[in-house]
C-alpha cells in the first residue's frame, strides 16, 4: 500500500512529530510505502534521508490562519483577509503543481492530510480520486482563534474527505458541532515514542524540599505562560523563594519579550527563566519535579505525555483533553483552566505532598506507555487504511455489477 503523506507547519513542534511518530511503524510493522510532502528543508527530511523515504519539498499553504490573540491584531488579520486570501490560493497552487510534477499519483493508494489547515492533498485526491484522510490535530477557534480564508469550510471539508481522524474525543465533539461529518470521523489518540526519555531517578521526599517545574511548548497567549507566571507571583514567599520555572520553546518575539518584561515587573527574575527551543528535551525532563499544561484548548496534549514518560508530576488546565488524559486528577493535577488561583493552589499542593506526586507519576508514566503507543497508533491507523479500501473494492465492485 503506497500512502502520500502532506505535512506542514514548523517540525520543532507537535504535528509533524506525531506524523514521523505515526508513519515509522507502518512502514516498519505493515510495509507501508510512504511518500512525504514536505513545505521546506527540515527534520522531516532528515527522518526521510535515514529511512530511504520517497520526499518532496512542494511548498505549502493554509487556508485557515491564526486569526490574532487581541483586538488589535484581530482587526488587522481580517482586514487583511483578501490579501491573505489570494496569498494562499497562489501558494497551494503552486503545492498542487508542484505535487503533480514530482509524484506517480497512479500508484498512490491513499492520501493522509496530517494537519486540518492543508488542504493541496485535498485537491489532489478529488482530481485523482483517490481516498483522502484528513486529521484533526486541533480545534481552530478555541485553541488558536483561526479564521478559515475558505468560505463554508465545514462544507468544503466534509466534501474533500473520506474519513477524518480526530486526535481525541474533545476535538471530535467540537469538530462535530462545527458541522463536520460525524460519521466520518475516527478517534485515534497519537502514538508518542517513550524512547530516549531519560526517566527521573530522584523524587521530593520533603516538602520543605525545591520545587522545579518546567513548561514546554510554543510560547504564545493560547498556551497560558503569562497563567502560571501570575500564579508564582500569587505564592507567599514560603513557596517562592523555594520555586523555579523553566520555559522552553519559541513563538513571537514581541510576545517574549513582553513576558519576560512582566516576569521582571513583578521581582520573578530569580523564579522564571525563558530558556528557548531545545532539541534534547528528553534527557533535560527528568531534572524537573513538575510538568505544566496551560493551554486554553488542549486538543491532546502531546507534552503531557512527554513529562509524564519523563517521569514528571503533571498539573494541567481542566480544559480540552487534559481531564481525559489525567483522568480526572488521578494521574496528575487539574486546575480551573485561565485561573491563577487555582493554579496557584495546584502548585502549593506538589509542594506539600511529594510523596502522592510520586505515586501518581509512576501511575501516569505507566498509562501513558500504554494508551500512547505508538503500536497501537499504528495498528488503528492501517485498520483505518484497510476499511478505506475494502470499501472502495466494493464500490468498483458494485458498480461493475450494474453496468453489466
Amino acid at each position: 500500500m503506497k500512502v502520500m503523506y502532506v505535512a506542514s507547519g514548523d517540525d520543532k513542534y507537535g504535528a509533524p512529530k506525531s506524523m514521523i511518530d505515526m508513519v515509522r511503524p507502518l512502514k516498519e510493522q505493515y510495509g507501508i510505502e510512504p511518500i512525504i510532502l514536505t513545505c521546506s528543508k527540515g527534520k522531516i527530511q532528515e527522518f526521510c534521508l535515514d529511512n530511504h523515504i520517497e520526499e518532496h519539498i512542494v511548498g505549502s499553504s493554509e487556508f485557515m490562519v491564526v486569526g490574532g490573540s487581541n483586538f488589535f491584531r484581530k482587526i488587522v488579520k481580517h482586514s487583511l483577509a483578501p490579501l491573505l486570501a489570494i496569498n494562499y490560493l497562489n501558494k497551494r497552487n503552486k503545492a498542487v503543481s508542484n505535487i503533480k510534477k514530482n509524484v506517480e499519483l497512479s500508484e498512490v493508494d491513499i492520501i493522509h492530510t496530517n494537519v486540518n489547515r492543508v488542504d493541496s492533498g485535498a485537491l489532489i485526491a478529488s482530481d485523482y480520486n483517490i481516498p483522502h484522510v484528513w486529521h484533526l490535530r486541533e480545534f481552530g477557534k478555541e485553541d488558536y482563534n483561526c479564521m478559515s480564508l475558505i468560505p463554508n469550510y465545514i462544507k468544503y471539508m466534509n466534501e474533500h474527505a473520506t474519513a477524518f481522524i480526530a486526535i481525541s474525543n474533545v476535538v471530535k465533539e467540537a469538530w462535530v458541532k462545527k458541522g463536520l461529518d460525524k460519521n466520518k470521523i475516527v478517534v485515534i489518540n497519537d502514538g508518542i515514542t517513550s524512547e530516549g526519555f531519560i526517566k527521573k531517578s530522584e523524587y521530593r521526599k520533603l516538602a520543605s524540599e525545591p520545587l522545579k517545574i518546567v513548561f514546554c511548548g510554543l510560547i504564545s497567549e493560547t498556551k497560558g505562560q503569562k497563567v502560571l507566571i501570575d500564579a508564582v507571583n500569587l505564592l507567599n514567599n514560603k513557596y517562592k523563594k523555594r520555586i523555579t520555572v523553566d520555559f522552553y520553546g519559541g513563538g513571537r518575539k514581541e510576545y517574549i519579550s513582553y513576558l519576560q518584561d512582566y516576569s521582571t515587573k513583578l521581582g520573578l527574575n530569580n523564579q522564571i527563566t525563558f530558556k528557548g527551543y531545545s532539541s534534547n528535551l528528553k534527557e533535560i525532563l527528568s531534572k524537573y519535579d513538575v510538568g505544566v499544561v496551560a493551554s486554553r484548548a488542549e486538543a491532546l496534549g502531546r507534552v503531557t505525555v512527554e513529562y509524564m514518560y519523563a517521569g514528571l508530576y503533571v498539573i494541567a488546565s481542566d480544559s480540552g483533553a487534559n481531564v481525559d488524559i489525567l483522568h480526572d486528577g488521578e494521574y496528575g493535577s487539574l486546575y480551573t483552566s485561565q485561573n491563577s488561583e487555582a493554579l496557584a493552589d495546584a502548585i502549593i499542593g506538589a509542594f506539600e505532598n511529594p510523596t502522592q506526586c510520586k505515586q501518581k507519576s509512576e501511575l501516569a508514566e505507566k498509562m501513558a506507555k500504554k494508551r500512547f503507543s505508538m503500536k497501537k497508533n499504528a495498528e488503528n491507523i492501517m485498520q483505518l487504511y484497510e476499511d478505506i479500501l475494502s470499501k472502495r473494492r466494493n464500490k468498483n465492485y458494485e458498480s461493475r455489477l450494474s453496468k453489466d
